[in-house]
């Protein structure tokens, strides 16, 4: 259970990674995605959706990061929010 720490710290966090990696995969397969979107918003200068795709991206790594220290607390008893 000790050992899940360190797995959590480095793996959890990697989430939000693939979502904001995805815009170089899809364009380089032409795929459909949130990634092409955000970079045909950004070429057009649709500044709202640039915003709300910014935003996303923002709330995903906050409840990536949430749900790593709430796990925390599932591991390891000691550890404990404030």
């Amino acid at each position: 259970r000790n050992a899940l720490i360190p797995f959590v710290t480095i793996m959890i966090p990697e989430i939000p990674n693939i979502l904001t990696g995805s815009i170089f995969i899809e364009q380089i397969f032409r795929l459909p995605g949130l990634g092409r979107f955000f970079v045909t918003s950004t070429m057009t200068r649709d500044y709202p959706m640039i915003l709300a795709l910014v935003l996303l991206v923002a709330v995903v790594w906050g409840v990536t990061y949430l749900f790593t220290d709430i796990l925390y607390t599932l591991l390891d008893p000691r550890i404990r929010l404030i």
